[in-house]
């Protein structure tokens, strides 16, 4: 599908450019904030527990709590979480329906 000319008369690339860094340097400086207030000291190293998800008006949860770590290969070797077992049971490798 080609693009539609009236779209494209207000993009002046120049501007778009220097938008584009300055969000990208915001972002940069807002995520080693985040990091150094939490206390920690590598990109590496936030985990899902680190991550707060606001689930209801008064409760807030880490992405730990919603969505545990799982063993790797679990899936693979029949250990499959309680949460999933019946998505699995479900499922037909022959068809997406």
């Amino acid at each position: 599908m080609p693009q539609d000319p009236a779209l494209t008369v207000g993009l002046v690339v120049y501007d778009k450019k220097q938008l584009v860094a300055n969000y990208h340097e915001d972002t940069v400086k807002s995520f080693v904030e985040l990091m150094g207030a939490a206390g920690i000291d590598s990109p590496g190293k936030p985990t899902r527990s680190h991550i707060y998800r606001r689930v209801f008006m008064n409760e807030v949860r880490t992405f730990e709590d919603i969505f545990p770590s799982r063993e790797p290969g679990c899936m693979l070797n029949h250990k499959i979480p309680e949460k999933y077992k019946q998505d699995f049971e479900m499922g037909n490798t022959g068809s997406w329906n």
